[in-house]
């Protein structure tokens, strides 16, 4: 699936600490920000959103460094 992946990185240690730097509560606070600006409504009637994060997806991925060793795999 295309949508669900990264197809080129070319700073694996940059991507990890990026990853590691991801906090939740920044993450609501942008959500809240968002939730304003596309969502008037929720101001005017005093509402709030509930921000949970139920599901999380931790992957361990497998990088070719060559697409012909993942070729035999899918032949």
């Amino acid at each position: 699936m295309r949508e669900n992946t990264f197809l080129e990185i070319n700073n694996f240690e940059a991507a990890q600490e990026l990853s590691y730097k991801i906090r939740v509560e920044d993450l609501h606070k942008v959500l809240d920000i968002f939730a304003r600006r596309y969502c008037p409504v929720i101001e005017k009637y005093r509402l709030s959103y509930h921000w949970s994060i139920m599901q999380v997806e931790y992957a361990t991925g497998i990088i070719f460094k060559k697409q012909e060793d993942l070729k035999l795999l899918y032949e």
